[in-house]
């Protein structure tokens, strides 16, 4: 008799388990461990599409200045922000400019500002203070329970 592998389950172990394919009529479930929910904050379901509402950081831990936030289902690091209007704005921890991942950027009135060249990212997404520069990517986020949402 063969031992299995380590790390691989002998096959009785897997025969009801919705791995990677499901058996026929049986969906997927839409919560995960790690805050991942198929559903937004409001409780509207997903579209279908790829995005994926996680649970984030409390909302308390977000002001003014730039938060790094690492998702790990799926993996992403994110930078949170709020404007000074309070609204919070979540974007992509990779400047667009040389995909330098900005964990020690710094807010400059309400635009994330790259340490590597400058760039500074509103809101939007837009660069601010160059016109050539491609946007930035802005990440979905809601407020709802205490916490931040982010539509990754």
């Amino acid at each position: 008799m063969s031992v299995p592998a380590s790390g691989d389950d002998p096959p009785s172990a897997r025969a009801g388990s919705l791995g990677d394919n499901p058996p026929p009529g049986t969906r997927r479930p839409t919560m995960h461990e790690g805050g991942m929910s198929a559903m937004s904050p409001a409780g509207e379901a997903n579209s279908g599409g790829a995005q994926v509402w996680v649970r984030g950081p409390r909302s308390a831990d977000v002001g003014r200045t730039v938060l790094v936030w690492r998702s790990t289902t799926p993996a992403r690091t994110v930078l949170l922000w709020r404007t000074r209007s309070g609204t919070p704005v979540a974007t992509d921890a990779h400047c667009p400019h040389r995909a330098y991942l900005m964990v020690d950027a710094r807010l400059v009135r309400d635009a994330v500002e790259c340490p590597l060249h400058g760039y500074r990212f509103g809101a939007d997404g837009r660069c601010v203070n160059f016109r050539r520069s491609p946007d930035a990517q802005i990440i979905g986020v809601r407020e709802a329970d205490g916490c931040l949402w982010l539509a990754l």
